[in-house]
């Protein structure tokens, strides 16, 4: 039985084997990197995935409230994930890249078998066969998911421990995909002679719904099940197929309305479409943030061909002009794209499919609401599939215009294909491994992205933290000194400057640099504290009972504050006070702990006033 399974599905386990060896081998350098960027809030200092009992806190909280941050991403699946790497290795790097690594090779694996189901929908009279592999149906899939496997794109996605939300959404999209597919295709004998397997609808639904909870992208994915539906499936329609069609789609809808009704109301924790200001130009005007997607799509095109310059937080100058160059060459793209989807919808709508999926899962990122910066690496993660199978399956027209590869026998086109293809996977891998490099901590990848960006506020203040972690106080004071010179709009900038004032002994300075944080936002917690900590070494009491009055203001009921006001004036044995401040917290936690502290504060009070 197992030997006749193997033989049913050699190309599909061979072809998994293949996809672990060469994405171990592309990846293997990304292994000892560090923990980098957003990798603090949602790994490091993220204490839900650390402790099972918050499970229900990944349901019910944003991404990184474990870290005492705020976000507007609701990612359930995705800390689930992440506490269960935590349980395995800790705050081990290694194991978290080994799982982001194998995540991609399984989203190669699912690409190739999806891409051959669907092409089999497509058959192509023109199509050849080598060893008895189709080219069509299996050659040009297995190139479009090894390209996808090693392109330098997704180290953003990979590399990046924290960009796990695409792979992983990645995965439980293509699952929902490849069981809708087969499940609408189980009627047709001559495609795929599949049994009747009903359970096949109901999990792409919950693949769908796990999809959802882990990155927010995927409320797309109907549309995507809708092109595969129309394209591939359904592709002569009379009334009785066209509204089984929709009755087959209609659940995956509703969902995406239910979820982002939740999402909008329920579930909105930070202003949905509040977005990443971006000079007021882009943030006020809509069609100037439409002008520059256009200009974002060519930078997107270059970056596939072209995979080198790849950085973090991209600065991307708006475009203001409908004449702008940029523009008119998105005018011409679209106008070729369509052309050419008519000219072979009856010879190979995969092209059309292609396309369809590249525009559709991009659709989001054109910034109609303003959700997010103009252009991020990562988001052409599964974008890349579309434009892959667009192009290679459009390759014989372009062939045959411009060249004469098209006189050649049929074997020996496939052969300088699969060279061609050789070629392109060596150098994609190549700059992955090196782009892989950028990612080793976190000095070296700060210091490379502001090669690029150097006017980025933000990255400056981020390498100055990483200066810091490294007891190098005085670049770190540098960097914070350019961040703020570049822009002086966040609190935390100078408080990390303080940090690094306060570690070299200049504490006066430092006081200064924590007063400025608390009036750029005062409900900012943590210059607060440091200031606690620098009055209480100095014994000055008057400034210690002003900053507590100060923060009463603003965190009353605060369970972090009123522990340190109790503890503080316990140990300025005002025990009264320490006491009215542990009551009130041990109304709210009921803890042990604090009982045992006021029964302290209690017994030292009736000492102090026998005395």
């Amino acid at each position: 039985m197992i030997k006749a399974y193997i033989l049913k599905n050699i190309i599909a386990i061979t072809s998994l084997l293949f996809f672990l060896v060469i994405g171990t081998l592309v990846y293997a350098n990304s292994f000892d990197n560090e923990f980098i960027w957003d990798d603090d809030d949602s790994i490091v200092n993220n204490t839900y995935i650390k402790n099972w009992n918050h499970l229900p806190d990944f349901f019910t909280q944003n991404l990184i409230a474990g870290s005492g941050q705020i976000t507007d991403y609701w990612r359930p699946v995705l800390l689930i994930s992440f506490a269960l790497d935590y349980n395995f290795w800790q705050l081990n790097p290694t194991g978290f890249h080994i799982t982001n690594t194998l995540l991609h090779i399984f989203n190669a694996w699912l690409t190739f078998l999806f891409l051959r189901l669907i092409a089999r929908t497509n058959p192509s009279k023109n199509d050849t066969k080598i060893n008895r592999l189709s080219l069509n149906e299996d050659i040009i899939p297995f190139i479009i998911a090894l390209f996808f496997l090693v392109h330098p794109l997704n180290t953003e996605a990979i590399t990046y421990i924290a960009g796990r939300a695409d792979p992983l959404s990645s995965i439980f999209s293509l699952l929902s995909l490849l069981c809708y597919t087969k499940y609408r295709l189980k009627h047709n004998p001559k495609l795929l002679n599949l049994s009747a397997q009903s359970w096949l609808y109901p999990s792409s639904l919950l693949l769908f719904i796990l999809a959802l909870m882990t990155k927010e992208q995927v409320i797309l994915l109907p549309f995507i099940i809708a092109i595969t539906e129309f394209i591939c499936i359904s592709q002569s329609l009379n009334k009785k197929r066209f509204f089984r069609a929709v009755k087959m789609l209609l659940p995956f809808f509703i969902l995406s309305i239910i979820y982002l009704s939740i999402r909008l109301t329920i579930l909105d924790f930070n202003d949905m479409f509040s977005g990443f200001s971006q000079g007021e130009s882009y943030d006020n005007i809509i069609l100037h943030r439409l002008l520059t997607f256009t200009y974002v799509i060519i930078l997107y095109l270059k970056l596939l061909f072209i995979p080198t310059g790849l950085h973090m937080a991209r600065e991307i100058t708006p475009i203001t002009s409908i004449f702008s160059l940029p523009v008119i060459f998105f005018i011409t793209l679209i106008i070729t794209t369509t052309k050419l989807c008519i000219k072979t919808w009856h010879t190979n709508r995969l092209i059309t499919f292609g396309i369809l999926w590249f525009s559709i899962i991009l659709l989001p990122r054109t910034n109609i609401f303003q959700i997010n910066r103009p252009m991020y690496e990562h988001w052409l993660y599964l974008p890349m599939i579309g434009f892959w199978l667009a192009l290679l399956y459009s390759m014989p027209i372009f062939t045959e215009k411009f060249t004469k590869i098209n006189r050649l026998p049929k074997t020996l086109q496939i052969k300088i294909l699969i060279s061609a293809s050789i070629f392109v996977t060596i150098i994609f891998s190549s700059l992955t491994i090196i782009r892989n490099s950028d990612w080793k901590d976190a000095i070296v990848f700060y210091e490379t992205n502001l090669s690029y960006t150097p006017n980025s506020f933000i990255q400056h203040n981020n390498l100055g933290m990483a200066y810091a972690n490294n007891n190098e106080f005085e670049a770190a004071i540098r960097e914070y000194k350019l961040s703020l010179a570049i822009a002086d709009e966040y609190p935390q900038v100078h408080s990390n400057l303080a940090n690094s004032l306060l570690a070299l002994g200049y504490a006066s300075e430092a006081i200064i640099e924590y007063k400025k944080a608390i009036e750029m936002n005062p409900t900012f917690s943590i210059p607060y504290y440091k200031l606690l900590s620098i009055y209480i070494s100095q014994k000055d009491i008057y400034a210690i009972e002003k900053i507590l009055t100060y923060m009463n203001d603003f965190f009353p009921t605060d369970i972090n504050y009123l522990y340190s006001k109790g503890i503080i004036y316990f140990d300025m044995g005002n025990y009264t006070k320490a006491i009215d401040a542990w009551q009130i917290l041990h109304n709210r936690t009921n803890s042990p702990e604090i009982h045992n502290l006021i029964k302290q504060a209690q017994f030292q009070h009736s000492i102090s006033e026998k005395k």
